[in-house]
């Protein structure tokens, strides 16, 4: 695959492919209209405000790998970063209702279509726990291991000196999981022993062994959420106030480490690249 550096537009993507094109599944259809809401409010009240603390008033170029239905990166350029989006799956088939469709690359993440050191902040949300799983289910293959990493060293390679990965996934060590089923009263219960999820130890460790590393944090997941999936059910929405009040508990000055406790539903890790 050509690699590019992105000027106004990466190369102009191929149409969807075989798994876009295929007609949509009811579920699908339902993923794509919940996330376009979902996604615009987690740009505006997250995204844009974090490349401000990140950036300040200086425009960023950022790629979104999975970039999903693409309503992200318009927010993003829309706040004046210089924002892409990559993906493969089934949700690109709304990137021609995006304002800028040529933003969009369709190619798989462990293989990015651009040059070394290209993006101030490459985002990662909602991908890694994928990478190496069979299909869409929490089955893994054998290496799945190993393919988190070269995913990992993937985004760091078109990543700046300087510049940051956000990763973003649900947290293993929290035994109730609402992203992934299958479901029991709205949640997903596992043991801290499920590989399917990473730790934030894990994450890390992703990173570490990686030239020019310098630190990662976990961030706040204050603003990340609207909990829409929690309210749909009874037994999940008893629990929304004390997730709340857990979130509150970790922004805390000196009790941020609760961030990468089990108290902690949904891992936001930031790798900064020296």
């Amino acid at each position: 695959m050509t690699r590019t550096e992105p000027g106004s537009n990466p190369p102009d993507y191929s149409p969807p492919g075989v798994a876009a094109s295929r007609p949509l599944s009811e579920w699908q259809r339902g993923e794509l209209t919940s996330e376009r809401h979902k996604n615009r409010i987690r740009a505006t009240r997250y995204l844009v405000p974090l490349c401000r603390r990140l950036f300040g008033a200086h425009p960023a170029t950022i790629l979104d790998a999975g970039c999903g239905n693409g309503e992200e990166v318009d927010a993003l350029r829309e706040a004046g970063h210089r924002a892409f989006g990559v993906d493969r799956g089934y949700r690109s088939v709304e990137w021609r209702g995006r304002t800028n469709p040529g933003a969009f690359v369709l190619a798989d993440a462990t293989r990015l279509p651009f040059r070394d050191a290209t993006f101030d902040l490459v985002l990662s949300i909602g991908v890694i726990e994928h990478v190496g799983a069979v299909g869409d289910g929490r089955e893994l293959r054998p290496d799945f291991r190993d393919e988190r990493r070269r995913y990992a060293a993937e985004l760091w390679r078109v990543t700046k000196p300087g510049g940051f990965v956000l990763m973003a996934t649900p947290n293993r060590l929290c035994p109730i999981d609402v992203w992934h089923g299958p479901f029991v009263m709205g949640g997903h219960f596992h043991g801290p022993g499920e590989s399917f999820l990473p730790s934030y130890r894990e994450i890390r460790a992703l990173f570490e062994p990686l030239p020019r590393f310098a630190e990662s944090t976990a961030e706040s997941i204050d603003g990340f959420f609207q909990f829409e999936r929690v309210r749909r059910h009874a037994a999940m929405r008893a629990l929304l106030g004390p997730a709340r009040a857990a979130i509150w508990l970790q922004d805390r000055p000196g009790l941020r480490w609760l961030r990468r406790s089990p108290l902690n539903p949904f891992l936001i890790v930031l790798a900064r690249k020296a």
